[in-house]
């Protein structure tokens, strides 16, 4: 049942994930629940797209036992998103910005600092569109949670195909990991295709990608035909955050910042004293790579320490944003006030004139910014495509 690209070595401490493109959750309700009484990890979260739920439906109908459910539905009754999450795991619903063509479902479980999401991305949609809103929902919601003091993992369908054929990977999937990795994720899924037709897996749209692990466990697919989606899995352990306040970002001036510093010296000392030995006589290069691999990722979490420095908190602006820009932002912003303080004070004649000026700002920085958004996505499509 299991394919997997990562060693199944038992994680502590760690979280487990599923998420699986249901097509109609109403459907194949059954079937998702035979499934997880099949495998023998209880999943803290388990995500689904294409749940095909409206408000005819209601959520008792589709419980599942220790888990609370939450969901996005689309009101044309297609599409949609949801998360069952464990019980014992305090959350809030996050309001973050919308993805068009996109359904999107975001939660904060407290006690862990994490952010889970789920994602639903039409297929035939604008990418530019996409990507575009993909940039500014992680770097807003990266302003209000920062990587420093948040974990976050991202799973669900993107209709992008993402598998490496002969080390060729798809020019669309290119540009969503450079989007991704802007912002400090990785993607988990990377050799097993996900999407089935005619029987046969042949494409890689369901993924994970994932902020702040420590080490993954285990990660990939189960091979069982609930839809034309296979489900995906993987355990994460996460760097501890649990020491920080989720409350603790603050809206003054300056607050204090962690910084990740990694005593090299002492991961040096330990890859020498490492029994390499041990990964000789296995026959399969990923689960050996993969092996090798998490040592380096264990020793270098071992040897990796929190210090506190003082910086200015700043929300930082969309890098599309130039600084004439912004100076036409202060002009416009400037006319407002005028017209909102001095409004009775000046004559008709000065409240139209400022109004069209104020119009006049407003238009052009829309134009400005739909412009400068514009170029700075094809600059990092074309840089992605020379990678």
């Amino acid at each position: 049942m299991f394919n997997y690209n990562c060693n199944f070595n038992s994680v502590c401490n760690s979280f487990g994930f599923i998420c699986l493109n249901i097509r109609s959750l109403p459907k194949n309700y059954t079937a998702l629940r035979t499934l997880l009484n099949s495998v023998s990890i209880q999943f803290d979260i388990i995500a689904l797209t294409e749940t095909w739920l409206s408000d005819k439906y209601d959520s008792n109908s589709f419980t599942l036992n220790n888990y609370n459910l939450v969901r996005h539905d689309r009101p044309d009754g297609y599409g949609g998103v949801c998360l069952f999450i464990k019980k014992d795991l305090q959350f809030n619903i996050l309001n973050l910005p919308n993805i068009r063509f996109t359904d999107v479902l975001n939660i904060l479980i407290f006690n862990h600092n994490l952010i889970v999401s789920v994602f639903y991305r039409k297929p035939n949609t604008n990418f530019i569109d996409f990507f575009s809103d993909i940039d500014a929902h992680l770097l807003f919601s990266g302003s209000l949670y920062p990587n420093n003091k948040y974990n976050r993992i991202i799973a669900g369908d993107f209709n992008i195909d993402m598998k490496i054929d002969n080390n060729i990977i798809n020019n669309n999937a290119l540009k969503l990991f450079s989007v991704f990795s802007l912002y400090g994720f990785e993607r988990l899924i990377k050799y097993i295709n996900t999407h089935v037709l005619n029987n046969i897996p042949n494409s890689l749209i369901d993924n994970f990608f994932v902020s702040h692990a420590a080490s993954v466990g285990h990660c990939g697919s189960l091979s069982i035909d609930i839809s034309d989606h296979l489900p995906i899995f993987c355990t994460v352990r996460f760097c501890n955050n649990n020491n920080l306040d989720r409350n603790s970002i603050s809206n003054s001036a300056s607050h204090n910042n962690n910084v990740s510093v990694i005593d090299c010296d002492a991961v040096k000392t330990l890859l020498l004293g490492y029994d390499w030995s041990l990964h000789e006589h296995c026959d399969d290069v990923n689960k050996s790579l993969s092996a090798i691999i998490s040592v380096f990722q264990d020793f270098i979490f071992k040897n990796t320490h929190i210090k506190s420095r003082r910086v200015r908190f700043k929300i930082p602006n969309a890098p599309w944003i130039s600084k004439e820009i912004l100076k036409f932002i202060e002009i416009k912003e400037g006319l407002f006030h005028t017209m909102k303080k001095n409004s009775t004070k000046l004559s008709d004649s000065e409240n139209i004139s400022i109004k069209q000026r104020y119009l006049f700002y407003k238009a052009k920085i829309k134009h400005m910014i739909s412009d400068s958004k514009r170029s700075y996505f094809r600059g990092k499509s074309n840089h992605s495509y020379c990678l």
